[in-house]
């Protein structure tokens, strides 16, 4: 049927249909609190597979160079106005995809963290909320994901970092290296904007930890759970338009 031909065509980049059926069947954690639609899911996992057989990374991952040490450097060039593209580029030299793809309906999806071979770490971000908090929060909490567990055997995570972690101590592993790569907690215990709920704490903050003050001040939304404080420094509007070969037209 035309149906079933334009779903092989679809996945006719990862190979046979049966890869298909295995990326639908692998192992996968999602950190989400509604019912997600898993067919939407395997279809935008396999988007972002094909994308990143398609443009390879110019080096191979070496197991174990992907700690804290590299999540801070990825994290030092947010202030650059094109630092989501820097990292991309950053992270081919170290042999890890960084693909941007389009959230499907009913995938509540942020980023996910997953794996094309042994060798080949991919992680895949939708930008579903626009804002460059959300993206370096996303990027490096997957990055952990990579460095703590997807290397070590789990195969795929998929985060809607807009609830907790569930109950999952993977997701704690993840949730507190992230926090430790953009603000470490020594850090974030002697700064001033642990209690003031100011732009100036902020970016003292961010000065002193040569990072975007739009982390510091989302760390600090998070922190004091009060999302409409700060709302002016988070970045609304500043992360899609960097990546104008992603398709944003249908996208909320």
């Amino acid at each position: 049927s035309r149906s079933e031909e334009l779903v092989r065509r679809f996945f006719a980049p990862m190979g046979s249909p049966t890869e298909a059926v295995a990326l639908y069947k692998q192992t996968r954690f999602v950190r989400c609190a509604r019912p997600v639609d898993k067919y939407a899911l395997t279809a935008w996992t396999a988007r972002i597979i094909i994308k990143a057989i398609q443009s390879p990374p110019v080096a191979e991952y070496k197991s174990g160079t992907l700690g804290l040490d590299l999540m801070r450097e990825v994290a030092r060039l947010s202030p650059f106005e094109t630092g989501p593209q820097l990292a991309r580029e950053f992270l081919g030299r170290h042999g890890i995809s960084l693909i941007i793809e389009a959230h499907l309906p009913k995938t509540y999806l942020d980023g996910a963290a997953t794996l094309i071979s042994l060798k080949r770490p991919v992680i895949g971000l939708t930008l579903r909320h626009d804002r460059i908090d959300s993206f370096w929060y996303t990027l490096i909490h997957e990055l952990a994901h990579v460095s703590l567990h997807i290397t070590k055997g789990a195969l795929t995570f998929y985060d809607d970092l807009d609830v907790g972690d569930q109950g999952d101590e993977r997701e704690r592993e993840a949730d507190r290296l992230a926090n430790e790569a953009l603000v470490p907690e020594a850090e974030w215990r002697k700064s001033p904007a642990r209690n003031l709920r100011t732009a100036e704490a902020a970016k003292h903050l961010a000065d002193r930890l040569r990072i975007h003050p739009a982390i510091v001040a989302g760390h600090m939304r998070h922190h004091w759970k009060s999302y409409r404080k700060l709302s002016h420094l988070v970045g609304h509007g500043q992360v899609r338009r960097l990546f104008q070969d992603v398709c944003w037209s249908k996208v909320a």
